[in-house]
């Protein structure tokens, strides 16, 4: 992930862990058109974090993306032992 990418990433996580689903167009939205990269943050939590993040098509072929409550709660704990 670039270093033009990273600024979007705490947006991305938050979301995902508030178990919110992704799409391109509400993470333009929520940013005021600068998240172009929403890809490259899922790959980045997937391949180098370990999350298990689901994509779905939606009949457009639009990817949403979402954590299921486990996989959130998981993380959560994960976050917590290492804060502690």
């Amino acid at each position: 992930m670039s270093t033009k990418d990273t600024w979007a990433l705490p947006i991305v996580k938050a979301r995902l862990l508030a178990g919110e689903r992704l799409t391109q167009a509400n993470m333009l939205a929520a940013t005021g058109g600068r998240a172009w990269r929403l890809s490259a943050a899922i790959h980045y939590l997937r391949h180098r974090k370990g999350w298990e993040i689901v994509t779905t098509l939606d009949g457009s072929r639009v990817a949403h993306y979402h954590l299921p409550p486990r996989e959130i709660a998981r993380i959560r704990a994960e976050m917590a032992r290492e804060a502690a």
